[in-house]
């Protein structure tokens, strides 16, 4: 009846679609660019951005073009997708896991992440989590003093701000995620941004093979000859994803317009409950309102209110899985994350986007707060099936 997010879709992104499949021309042209171009002008201007096949291969990306490798160590968010720890590894380096600041902040902790710094960490990745700034530049400050990398991963924050900048303008790198559910979202795809030109010029390279000539010179019958740089993978983005996501950038200022008032019609709603809701007090800059995280008081089981949700008709997600509790990350050690440990069960996600409908958003409030006075939910009950459907990028 109410899933976790809507498509902000309409017949624009099929007639660009429509459009680029009658021109006969699907790899990366045209439409790419103008994606990139737009998309820097968000930015600010003075950034070279390069679309990707997704997210997880930006940040892939960036660990190559930093040099990234075995031996070295890179600084990562606690609570976070875990592509963020995943490319690390593919690297060969190490993900070493930041703590969150607690229940009311969900990004890293600054203090811990000082604390964690060793000679051998070479870059630090950092989540602005449901679209909320961490604390940038706190943090830029610690890692250029340190000259320890920073890679913003902005999959939640397109929009977004810090005082009068643009998140995504802070790292030597940073990158953005176009996935079904994001605040801009062409099914799959990315973006990988930086505006160190030396930077900006090898990730452009490793993105198509590592290749000295973009597919569009052939196209337009300027070269068939290039060389090979290093070899790399093809990260391309293709020109249908690319001119849905021009569509959608358009569209990103007022949906983020109407992510806020879904987030605040919330907040506003839960003030006389258990529920914590964080970043109520958030004031690092202009919030992208990706997801609406709560956190659930610890005398109750999530399980069960997820499948309670569930049999209403209000789909629910998790926002994160602690990476301990995967088996290709089972070696991580809990107690090295005591903010995240205390609360990581009672964190759950609830349907935001743009498209719902104040009646819709009440629904939820009120099973919400029904579900939270019934006795039978208590951290002892045993919990039904699980969801069986969770958008969880």
């Amino acid at each position: 009846m109410i899933p976790l997010f809507k498509s902000n879709y309409d017949s624009r992104e099929a007639t660009a679609a429509k459009s680029v499949v009658e021109s006969g021309w699907l790899s990366m042209g045209e439409h790419v660019q103008e994606f990139e171009s737009q998309f820097s002008k968000m930015l600010g201007g003075s950034i070279s951005c390069l679309a990707t096949s997704n997210c997880t291969m930006s940040l892939y990306l960036a660990m190559l073009a930093l040099d990234i490798g075995v031996g070295d160590e890179v600084l990562v968010p606690s609570l976070t997708f875990v592509a963020d720890a995943s490319v690390v590894r593919m690297c060969g380096a190490t993900p070493v896991f930041v703590d969150i600041n607690g229940p009311t902040d969900l990004n890293m902790s600054v203090a811990d992440l000082t604390k964690k710094i060793s000679k051998k960490t070479k870059a630090c990745i950092v989540v602005h989590f449901g679209g909320f700034a961490c604390a940038i530049d706190e943090i830029t400050a610690v890692c250029k003093d340190k000259g320890i990398a920073v890679v913003e991963d902005c999959a939640h924050a397109p929009g977004a701000t810090f005082g009068d900048r643009a998140l995504g303008t802070f790292g030597e790198i940073s990158c953005f995620s176009f996935y079904s559910n994001k605040n801009i979202s062409t099914g799959e795809g990315g973006m990988v941004c930086s505006s160190d030109e030396r930077i900006a010029k090898r990730l452009s390279q490793l993105r198509a093979h590592g290749m000295t000539r973009p597919t569009l010179d052939k196209k337009l019958g300027r070269t068939a000859h290039y060389d090979i740089i290093e070899p790399s993978l093809n990260c391309r983005l293709d020109e249908i994803r690319a001119a849905i996501g021009v569509i959608q950038l358009n569209k990103l200022e007022d949906g983020n317009a109407q992510r806020k008032a879904v987030f605040e019609h919330y907040s506003n709603a839960f003030q006389d409950t258990e529920l914590t809701v964080p970043f109520q007090s958030h004031t690092g800059g202009t919030s992208a309102y990706h997801i609406m995280v709560v956190v659930l008081p610890s005398k109750l089981n999530r399980d069960s209110i997820m499948a309670s949700l569930r049999d209403e008709g209000i789909q629910s997600s998790l926002h994160y899985r602690p990476f301990w509790s995967f088996t290709a990350y089972s070696d991580v050690d809990e107690s090295h994350t005591p903010e995240l440990s205390a609360i990581h069960q009672q964190l759950i996600s609830i349907p935001l986007s743009p498209g719902f409908s104040t009646e819709e958003i009440d629904t939820v409030v009120n099973k919400m707060k029904d579900i939270l006075a019934r006795d039978d939910l208590a951290i002892h009950a045993i919990p039904s099936e699980a969801p069986t459907r969770e958008a969880v990028n």
